[in-house]
């Protein structure tokens, strides 16, 4: 989950090493999104009340957290 800013080259790069990104932020979708996923980065660089609702909700999703 990125913020806006960086959303497009962060789609990239993930594409450039074999990832498949998905930028979504919607606050409904992150439960199922997470159980198909092998990592989780938070990038909290424009938040809204919205993005900071479903990034509470994604790391609560996560078993553990790099920080």
């Amino acid at each position: 989950m990125t913020n806006q800013v960086v959303m497009n080259d962060t789609a990239n790069v993930t594409l450039h090493i074999g990832g498949s990104p998905i930028m979504s932020s919607a606050k409904e979708e992150i439960e199922d999104l997470l159980k198909h996923s092998k990592a989780l980065v938070l990038n909290y660089g424009t938040l809204t009340n919205e993005t900071i609702e479903s990034m509470s909700i994604a790391g609560k999703c996560i078993p553990f957290a790099i920080i």
